[in-house]
């Protein structure tokens, strides 16, 4: 079988690219599927990941670029695979509405052009805060987005992580045929952290949007008045919408002690990374979509601070991720959570393990093998229809 994947892969900054490496990384497992990632351009002079040795590369898009769509049809028209697959964000093409829109319609016109396409939606726009969302702020923006959701549905067959997104694409959008399949846990072969006993605060993702360093460095700054010794570990660049979005808070906040900003982190390293951090605060004013940061923390056995957002609340809840939750914005109330899992380290242990064992029960290779029987599904019945 051949596949075709469209989704930002790394190194890159854009939205996930770590999910398509480790989807593409679980089917390579068949020997029989031929992958083809067409990607995102990188910047100059970063390297390439290795790949799998069924599995192939070409970047042929670009943010902010309206001609993305004709590079991508030409791409695949070259390759003439079997199924495609599209790992799409409302944002995955750009933060203008041109290139964005035209991104989004991709999948639709190789639909027309008789492939099968699986579009996975990260995210749907109604449960997200529309000042969230880096196309606009406008009743104009929702209901465009509105519309290019029923077009993937009328299209293709969508796949959407979470249960309630499911219900409402076929309650509002009338799908008949969209599938849900869990995000899944990136794999990690290491054990449950024995031993949290340090003071690092870790922060984690791509900020300047809804993910705002501003609110981490106030609550540094109130932990540190129990414990001096506290660190921040700022692991991540500024999002594509507002590139030099670290740069003003480094300066903004050089005064202040104990913080570090690691850069983008391979995904190589980020099992030492989170070796070093103790507790995961996420500094968010919204969220939209699955919140991949806990995810990690999962994984890599560290307790989590989260703010008490709707869109985060309901993973919580859906996926079983155990929190210690504040107010949104309350950088008081955020620092009095971290100084108090500081002052238990039992608790502070029992939350990381039993979000470990979330993350083992749940590994990427069983995501991956869902995909493949629905792409299977597909090709059996010779069509792609909601």
């Amino acid at each position: 079988m051949k596949i075709a994947i469209i989704s930002p892969y790394p190194p890159s900054k854009i939205g996930l690219n770590e999910y398509t490496r480790h989807l593409v990384e679980e089917f390579a497992a068949h020997p029989d599927l031929e992958i083809l990632i067409l990607a995102d351009d990188t910047e100059p002079g970063l390297a390439e990941i290795p790949l799998p040795k069924n599995a192939r590369l070409i970047r042929c898009w670009r943010y902010n670029d309206a001609t993305s769509l004709f590079r991508i049809l030409r791409a695949v028209w070259n390759f003439k695979p079997d199924v495609i697959n599209a790992q799409l964000l409302f944002s995955t093409f750009g933060d203008q509405r041109v290139p964005a829109s035209l991104g989004l319609l991709i999948a639709p016109i190789l639909r027309l052009l008789g492939y099968p396409v699986v579009v996975t939606l990260h995210h749907l726009i109604e449960f997200i805060e529309i000042n969230s969302t880096v196309l606009g702020k406008s009743y104009s923006t929702q209901k465009a987005l509105e519309l290019m959701t029923s077009l993937l549905v009328r299209f293709t067959t969508v796949v959407v992580l979470q249960q309630r997104y499911a219900d409402v694409l076929a309650t509002k959008y009338g799908s008949r045929t969209s599938t849900l399949i869990r995000h899944g846990y990136y794999t990690y072969l290491g054990k449950p952290r024995s031993y949290l006993a340090g003071h690092n605060i870790l922060v984690f993702g791509k900020f300047g949007t809804y993910k705002r360093l501003e609110l981490a460095m106030d609550v540094l700054r109130h932990v540190q008045e129990s414990f001096p010794v506290a660190t921040l570990t700022v692991c991540g660049t500024s999002h594509p919408s507002t590139p030099n979005y670290i740069d003003e808070v480094k300066a903004k906040y050089a005064g202040l002690t104990g913080v570090k900003f690691t850069g983008y982190v391979p995904e190589e390293d980020l099992p030492a990374e989170f070796a070093k951090s103790d507790v995961m605060l996420l500094p968010y004013e919204s969220c939209t979509g699955v919140a991949s940061a806990e995810l990690h923390a999962c994984r890599f056995g560290l307790p989590i601070v989260s703010p008490s957002v709707s869109e985060l609340s309901a993973q919580h809840e859906e996926e079983g991720i155990r929190v210690e939750s504040f107010d949104r914005g309350n950088a008081v109330q955020a620092a009095e959570r971290i100084t108090s899992l500081f002052t238990d380290r039992d608790r502070m242990q029992f939350i990381a393990d039993m979000n470990f064992a979330l993350a083992v029960r749940t590994p990427m290779a069983e995501v991956a093998e869902c995909y493949v029987s629905l792409f299977g599904r597909l090709l059996n019945d010779g069509q792609n229809k909601s």
